[in-house]
């Protein structure tokens, strides 16, 4: 059997696309997500972390990609 934690802290690089309203989707979603966060001990702290860490890296994104397409 495999254990999950194990391969916890090894980097996966995964490649796809998206359109610009499901990038928003994904990033208003983790902005709910924090929003409504339960926190420790429901939550493992490193959670929160890590989703203020894939916010900023959405909201960069996002950005780029609205800059790209003339948006802003």
């Amino acid at each position: 059997m495999i254990d999950d934690n194990e391969f916890r802290n090894i980097p996966i690089i995964i490649e796809f696309q998206l359109d610009l309203d499901s990038l928003q989707l994904i990033y208003n979603s983790i902005e709910v997500h924090l929003k409504h966060w339960e926190g420790s001990p429901k939550r493992p702290p490193e959670e929160q972390q890590e989703l203020f860490s894939l916010k900023a890296f959405l909201y960069k994104a996002l950005m780029s990609a609205k800059y790209e397409a003339g948006i802003i």
